[in-house]
């Protein structure tokens, strides 16, 4: 195992500890491909990681490129999959309570 992968397995074990901060986590990804861009595992990782913080858009970009370097990676595939249909609830749900929001006026007597 090279200093990288060594470097991934720690802070994959950490992560799942919940024992670094995932602010910390990405910014520490995003060194290892600054390392070894073509190495697909700080893209996977990065965009858990993005996930879990709330970032979609981040983590949506991580798989696409985890998946151009790696293609038909099932894994990855698989969440990008769950992270579009994710995205795409929200969307809909955003939608339907803008749409559903009742119209109300308060009487002007009110002073509202």
């Amino acid at each position: 195992m090279n200093a990288l992968q060594t470097f991934q397995t720690a802070v994959a074990f950490e992560l799942h500890r919940g024992t670094l901060r995932r602010r910390h986590l990405c910014s520490d990804y995003t060194k290892a491909i600054q390392l070894k861009p073509d190495y697909v595992s700080p893209y996977v990782n990065r965009s858990d990681a993005k996930r879990a913080k709330g970032d979609l858009e981040g983590a949506k970009a991580d798989d696409k490129k985890a998946l151009e370097l790696k293609p038909g990676y099932g894994e990855v595939q698989k969440s990008l999959d769950e992270l579009n249909k994710k995205m795409s609830n929200a969307v809909t749900l955003t939608f339907v309570l803008t749409a559903a929001r009742p119209t109300f006026s308060f009487p002007p007597h009110w002073g509202i």
